[in-house]
């Protein structure tokens, strides 16, 4: 996969992450405890933050972009992970400032329009953590449907939990619920 594109949709603008001037914004998200409860690892540093997000991006074939509106202020992060040819998942997470607005159903919504159209994807899915409500309805409203509830599908400090399968497949539409 080459450089990761700017993706423009329903009022928000996907880029490449640049943590000269992403980083403290995305911090609002990975150093804190009430966001990282449902990503099975703690709030990080700031240094974690800048190492894993690098991490991240080395990953040629796993795109991941900040999420911005008219500002170009960083107000979250959304990626596609790569799990075989043709599957990628979805992950998404925004700044606690900015959300109840539409703006993580927004940006699924771009990217996964971006892996159907210019990746080819036949399917696009979401693990998502059973009590996470907010994170469930979002997806739904993207339009992305249920297929499936794993028992003790990852392992945490807490102990097993179980897991969500949203999915896009062929002929997916974006979600036109309001926010």
């Amino acid at each position: 996969m080459a450089a990761v594109p700017t993706l423009h949709h329903a009022g928000l603008t996907l880029r490449a992450i640049d943590l000269s001037r992403d980083l403290a914004a995305l911090q609002t998200i990975f150093g804190d405890p009430a966001q990282m409860r449902y990503m099975l690892r703690p709030a990080l540093s700031e240094a974690e933050t800048r190492a894993q997000i690098t991490t991240w991006n080395e990953s040629p074939d796993s795109p991941q972009w900040t999420i911005t509106g008219d500002d170009d202020r960083a107000c979250g992060r959304v990626t596609l992970v790569a799990h075989r040819q043709g599957v990628m998942e979805v992950g998404i997470q925004v700044a606690p400032d900015s959300q109840g607005r539409g703006i993580a159903r927004r940006a699924i919504c771009a990217v996964t329009l971006y892996g159907h159209s210019e990746l080819g994807l036949g399917r696009v899915f979401a693990d998502i953590d059973p009590d996470n409500h907010a994170c469930i309805r979002t997806f739904e409203r993207a339009g992305y449907r249920r297929e499936g509830h794993l028992v003790a599908n990852w392992a945490t400090e807490s102990g097993f939990v179980d897991s969500l399968i949203y999915a896009a497949t062929a002929g997916w539409q974006p979600g036109v619920s309001p926010a």
